[in-house]
């Protein structure tokens, strides 16, 4: 399944990301664009985001490794959830679903 999903957000980089753009001549901001860019067309969680750019550092830091980039340009970026999503990651917490539980049998034990 890691393998599939690598692959799919690799195919779906190609299509965000020219085919004449080098690896060397890839800065923060193009890769910004390119994740602004995914999130939109692919209407992408901030954990599915989280997981990109995972992938990205990946390929950075095998260009970094094999000394293609000085270092990585995705090192100086952060990902920014939104408010719902923030609120959403909050809500599914699951120690917010048991305290959710134990005031949900608190108010039907003292009703």
């Amino acid at each position: 399944m890691t393998i599939k999903r690598e692959a799919l957000v690799i195919r779906r980089l190609n299509q965000i990301i020219a085919d004449d753009i080098l690896v060397k001549n890839i800065t923060p901001m193009l890769v910004n664009k390119c994740l602004q860019d995914y999130r939109e067309k692919y209407s992408a969680s901030f954990a599915t985001m989280q997981h990109i750019k995972s992938t990205f550092n990946k390929l950075f830091d095998h260009a970094v490794l094999y000394n293609i980039i000085p270092a990585s340009p995705i090192a100086v970026l952060h990902l920014k959830a939104t408010t719902t999503e923030k609120i959403e990651r909050k809500d599914w917490s699951p120690v917010n679903k048991i305290d959710n539980l134990n005031r949900d049998f608190f108010v039907l034990c003292h009703d």
